[in-house]
């Protein structure tokens, strides 16, 4: 079975990856749900955020179910929807964007979207699901994080774009 080479390489991996696509002309082609929902994956699959310790296997029973289930069109919706519905208001907002305001370290900021069906009309599954594979075979070779214009050169080369 092909699954990343530690713990953390996939969540390192999207982290970099997902960090970069706030920047730049990026913001053209994917709304900020697309990225946000990148961000949140990213976060379901970090050990920090959890106990490693309190599973049989991390990699197998948290990251790889994440990814499978995030891996189809189907399996995406379904996650989105589970985890937003799953949510307080407060943390709805926070970290789907979903509401009216949040706060996050002491700032007030404003939501982009005003509920789940405004939200998921502005995620773009195939472009998610092309960035979660291409983490994913890296994070099973390498631990080693995206280079900072990674995500600006798969802008160039068409990998990111409107599909």
């Amino acid at each position: 079975m092909i699954r990343p080479v530690s713990e953390e390489a996939f969540f390192k991996i999207l982290q970099s990856y997902h960090l970069q696509l706030w920047h730049g002309d990026i913001r053209k082609v994917l709304y900020p749900a697309t990225i946000q929902t990148l961000v949140n994956i990213g976060t379901d699959t970090d050990p920090n955020a959890f106990h490693p310790d309190d599973f049989d296997d991390f990699i197998d029973e948290q990251v790889k179910r994440i990814y499978d289930n995030c891996n189809s069109l189907e399996g995406l919706t379904t996650y989105i929807k589970e985890n937003i519905l799953d949510e307080t208001d407060e943390d709805r907002a926070r970290y789907w964007m979903i509401g009216d305001t949040y706060e996050l370290d002491g700032e007030i900021g404003s939501c982009d979207y005003e509920d789940l069906e405004s939200f998921i009309d502005e995620v773009n599954f195939t472009q998610v699901i092309k960035i979660l594979n291409k983490c994913w075979d890296r994070a099973c070779k390498t631990e080693k994080i995206f280079p900072e214009d990674e995500a600006m050169n798969d802008r160039r080369n068409g990998f990111i774009a409107c599909d």
